[in-house]
């Protein structure tokens, strides 16, 4: 069976670092990369052995490049300090390991905690590249979120998920849509993309239509009309942002 890293970048995750590493315990090494926590992130991590690099904050596509670079093993998978490989997919992963076939990749779904509950299955999940041989794959480092895998090779899809824990609250929801947006404003801009009023005008409205009922978080409840009034918002927000980056001289 051929052997596979885990890397994880952290900061300040003394809550849920140890959920995560548990999850990737069948990997033959965890790596996971430090911002800097000022809590017992650090601590934890090592506790559990994990091999511990410290290393300053640079983006995300450039933080999780330079983890990938820090493991030995031949494949690699990926997950966030708030996530966790849940025990179907565990051995769908070791299921590739056993018998390598011709992808060099996979995509892993991934299914949000939502303000309590798990999102239900009915809602069409997002998937994305996290398992994969190490010689095949580079982050695209000049994205500031969002980060996207690129692939030198066959791509497939596996059973199970990754659990999600990321928004526990409304407050942290919107904690992360001010930073994301704001994020995303500024690679619009570096991108020379110019801010259009209609697309200002819509994108609230079809953002919620879309998540509510193409991606039938209808099915969610309360949650569900919530988590698309917010993801709504948060498109509104990116673009607000980006025609202020060229029409208020006060933004930074």
């Amino acid at each position: 069976m051929e052997k596979i890293s885990a890397f994880i970048i952290a900061c300040d995750e003394a809550g849920k670092i140890e959920a995560a590493l548990a999850s990737v315990a069948f990997c033959d090494e965890v790596v996971v990369v430090d911002s800097g926590s000022s809590d017992e992130t650090v601590a934890l991590a090592e506790r559990m052995g994990a091999r511990v690099i410290t290393h300053p904050w640079q983006g995300y596509a450039k933080q999780k490049q330079f983890a990938l670079e820090q493991c030995t093993h031949a494949w690699c998978v990926n997950i966030d300090a708030d996530e966790r490989i849940t025990p179907v997919l565990r051995e769908a992963i070791l299921g590739v390991l056993r018998h390598p076939g011709a992808p060099v990749a996979y995509a892993l779904t991934g299914r949000n905690y939502f303000l309590g509950e798990m999102v239900p299955l009915q809602m069409r999940l997002e998937s994305h590249v996290r398992l994969f041989r190490a010689d095949a794959v580079r982050y695209t480092t000049d994205k500031l979120v969002h980060e996207r895998v690129e692939v030198n090779g066959q791509v497939a899809k596996l059973p199970g998920y990754i659990a999600h824990e990321a928004k526990e609250t409304i407050a942290v929801f919107q904690q992360d849509i001010e930073a994301y947006s704001t994020l995303r404003a500024a690679e619009k801009k570096a991108d020379s993309r110019q801010p259009v009023l209609g697309k200002l005008l819509l994108i609230l409205p079809m953002t919620f239509l879309k998540k509510y009922f193409l991606q039938r978080a209808c099915f969610f409840g309360v949650r569900g009309f919530i988590l698309a009034m917010m993801e709504a918002y948060y498109a509104f927000l990116k673009e607000a942002k980006l025609w202020e980056q060229y029409h208020n001289p006060h933004a930074k």
